[in-house]
C-alpha cells in the first residue's frame, strides 16, 4: 500500500469523512483486515501483570469473610496479623481491598441499637418536662437549675485498636439483624477512664470497682430479654401491616367489581 499523507487534508469534519473513506477504498483494494479487533488491542505486556490467580483472589476473600472476627478486621490489621502470609507475604492493603471491592463486597456497619418502645419515649418526654430549665420562657433559666447536677462520661483506652464505629466485610444483600445490640466497646479494653464535672466544683478522682460475673451476666440476661421483646415487637408490626394491606386491597377489589356494574 502507498503512504498516505494526513497533512494533504484539512483539519475539518468533511475533510475527516473522506480519510476513512479513502482508509476504507484502500484497504478493501490490498485485501487487509482493517477491522480486525486484533488491530485494536493494546500490546502484550503493557500495564501492571496481574499478582495474583483467581485462585489466589478467592482465597483472600474466603479468609476475609470466614467469620465475624475476620469480616470486621479493618485490611490493616488483616495483614499486619499475616492472615494472607500464604497467599502474597508482602500484600498491601490496596490489593486486598481492591479484590474484595472487585468481588462485590463492602464496609458496612454491622448492627444497629434497638430503637425505643413507646413506654420509653413516654418517660423520657416527661423527664425532659420535669427537668426543662426553661419556666416562663425560651432560655429563662428560671426552671430545672443543671448547675447543680453532675455529669459523668467514660471512654476506653484499646491500644492499636480501632475504636467507635466497626464495619464488616460484607455483599449487599447481607446485613445483621437490625435488632441485635452490638457492644462498640470491647470487653477487654486495658483502661477505663471515668471522667465527671459540676458547675464550679472540683471533686477528686474516684476508681470504680470491677464488676461481677454474677452482674454481667445479669446484664447479659437484661439484654437477651430486650432484644426478644424487640423481635417480637417487629413481628407483630409485620403481620398487622400485612392484615392491614390484605384488608385494603379487598375493599378496593369490592369497591371496582361495584363501579363496574
Amino acid at each position: 500500500m502507498q503512504d498516505f499523507d494526513l497533512s494533504a487534508y484539512a483539519s475539518n469534519q468533511t475533510s475527516l469523512s473522506k480519510i476513512v473513506r479513502t482508509i476504507r477504498d484502500r484497504a478493501e483494494i490490498s485485501g487487509l483486515p482493517l477491522w480486525d479487533p486484533q488491530f485494536y488491542q493494546n500490546e502484550i505486556g503493557h500495564g501492571r501483570p496481574e499478582l495474583l490467580t483467581p485462585e489466589q483472589k478467592l482465597e483472600v476473600i474466603r479468609i476475609t469473610t470466614q467469620d465475624r472476627k475476620h469480616q470486621e478486621k479493618e485490611s490493616w490489621q488483616a495483614i499486619q496479623d499475616g492472615d494472607y502470609e500464604n497467599i502474597l507475604p508482602k500484600m498491601s492493603t490496596t490489593t486486598m481491598e481492591n479484590i474484595m471491592y472487585k468481588a462485590g463486597y463492602a464496609r458496612c456497619r454491622p448492627g444497629w441499637k434497638p430503637p425505643l418502645t413507646l413506654a420509653q419515649e413516654r418517660e423520657r418526654l416527661q423527664w425532659a418536662l420535669d427537668h426543662n430549665p426553661d419556666k416562663d420562657e425560651e432560655y429563662d433559666n428560671k426552671g430545672y437549675n443543671f448547675h447543680k447536677v453532675v455529669f459523668t462520661d467514660e471512654t476506653p483506652a484499646c491500644v492499636g485498636e480501632q475504636r467507635g464505629m466497626i464495619r464488616a466485610w460484607c455483599k449487599e444483600g447481607e446485613i445483621y439483624n437490625d435488632d441485635v445490640k452490638k457492644d462498640r466497646k470491647q470487653i477487654g479494653a486495658a483502661l477505663q477512664f471515668f471522667g465527671a464535672f459540676r458547675y464550679n466544683h472540683k471533686v477528686p478522682c474516684h476508681v470504680y470497682y470491677l464488676e461481677t460475673q454474677v452482674e454481667i451476666e445479669a446484664r447479659e440476661q437484661a439484654l437477651k430479654w430486650e432484644n426478644e421483646v424487640t423481635q417480637a415487637q417487629s413481628n407483630s408490626s409485620q403481620m398487622i401491616a400485612r392484615v392491614l394491606r390484605s384488608n385494603l386491597q379487598r375493599r378496593e377489589s369490592a369497591r371496582y367489581e361495584k363501579d363496574s356494574h
